[in-house]
């Protein structure tokens, strides 16, 4: 059908912003390396390793939220990455609150990536009270709008659609996620596997997605940053580093309560949100590309 066809295109598009925002990161990451001569570098090879992963183009190419997803978590790295150099630039502030706003109504998954990448950029915003409520607002409003109109549809139900916002109770049943158990987590739970084999599986699936290379080089990358003498550069790497260890260790490795053995359709549960620190991995090992070749 043309809707189905629109939603499919809408997710190419979305594939595409996602390997765009991840390359536009790395480059703006990379030019505090290095005096700016590698942000090209940096670019490719983050983009071009977002863009050879096989899983997230899986869901770019059909109708998905992941793809939507993918693109809002790699916009928001970009702006960490743009506040990390200059905290006084109001414009990557206020993108991040629409992309934060975002997150909470497409997803709320996402924002266990946005939400750390935000606590860093407002640690190192050097604003006042009232631009932070502006940033505040900004946020509600861009969660409040699609929150609302889908309540609004959601009277009128359509061929496909499920869940009922008409009432208190469906409201609150789809804020919470409380059919996924979105607030209802913990390894603990049976059936489920500990911090180590989930760590395990994570990397796994990221070797088949991009091979050592890129992870080896996003290694260096987070490294070099962490180690830079460059302000803009060790802020980067310990934003997106502590997020990508925050998600993969404690969301991931500890809060998870689904099964991990593959294959099951558990374990493709859980690969549609390792796309999310797999976009921070892309940026540091584009990070890590710049970086070794400034050295050569």
């Amino acid at each position: 059908t043309r809707a189905a066809l629109r939603a499919s295109l809408m997710s190419a598009l979305c594939g595409a912003a996602a390997v765009w925002g991840c390359a536009r990161a790395a480059a703006t990451w990379a030019r505090h390396l290095d005096e700016g001569r590698h942000g090209a570098i940096a670019a490719v090879v983050a983009g071009g390793a977002l863009l050879a992963s096989p899983l997230p183009w899986e869901y770019a190419t059909h109708a998905e939220v992941f793809a939507l997803n993918n693109a809002l978590v790699a916009f928001g790295i970009w702006c960490a990455a743009a506040l990390a150099a200059h905290p006084r630039d109001r414009r990557p502030a206020r993108f991040a609150a629409l992309l934060v706003g975002c997150c909470a109504a497409h997803q709320h998954a996402s924002l266990l990536t946005a939400a750390p990448l935000a606590a860093f950029a407002v640690a190192w915003l050097r604003a006042g009270p009232l631009f932070m409520l502006e940033l505040f607002a900004v946020a509600v409003a861009a969660w409040a709008y699609p929150t609302y109109k889908l309540t609004e549809r959601s009277a009128a139900a359509t061929e496909g659609s499920w869940g009922d916002l008409t009432t208190a109770r469906g409201v609150f049943t789809h804020l919470t996620r409380y059919e996924y158990g979105t607030f209802r987590l913990g390894a603990s739970a049976a059936g489920t596997a500990g911090l180590r084999p989930r760590v395990l599986a994570y990397f796994t699936w990221s070797l088949d997605q991009t091979g050592a290379t890129v992870l080896a080089l996003a290694l260096v990358g987070a490294g070099a940053g962490a180690l830079s003498k460059n302000r803009p550069a060790r802020r980067a790497a310990r934003a997106v580093s502590g997020a990508w260890t925050l998600y993969t260790l404690l969301w991931h490795g500890i809060w998870s309560n689904l099964p991990i053995h593959e294959p099951s359709m558990a374990y493709e549960v859980h690969a549609r949100f390792w796309m999310q620190p797999h976009l921070l991995v892309c940026v540091m090992a584009g990070a890590g590309g710049a970086g070794g070749d400034s050295r050569t």
